[in-house]
């Protein structure tokens, strides 16, 4: 994948670089805060966190996106 950023001075690079970063934080930042049960749900799903005992959501919620029905949180 080619940029156009070996075409930068060193200073410029850097800012440039700085502002995606401050970018990709902020809008990581926003799902948390803003959407962190479907932040919770998705990492159950990856399997990153377990799902708590008796918890039967994840695969009835799962099987209805896939066929297209609206899921209740």
């Amino acid at each position: 994948m080619y940029t156009s950023l070996y075409m930068l001075e060193p200073m410029e690079r850097a800012i440039i670089n700085c502002v995606m970063i401050v970018m990709l934080v902020t809008m990581l930042y926003s799902t948390c805060v803003y959407l962190p049960h479907y932040i919770w749900k998705l990492l159950v799903l990856a399997g990153v966190l377990s799902a708590p005992e008796g918890s039967q959501f994840l695969v009835e919620d799962l099987e209805a996106v896939l066929i297209g029905k609206s899921v209740e949180l």
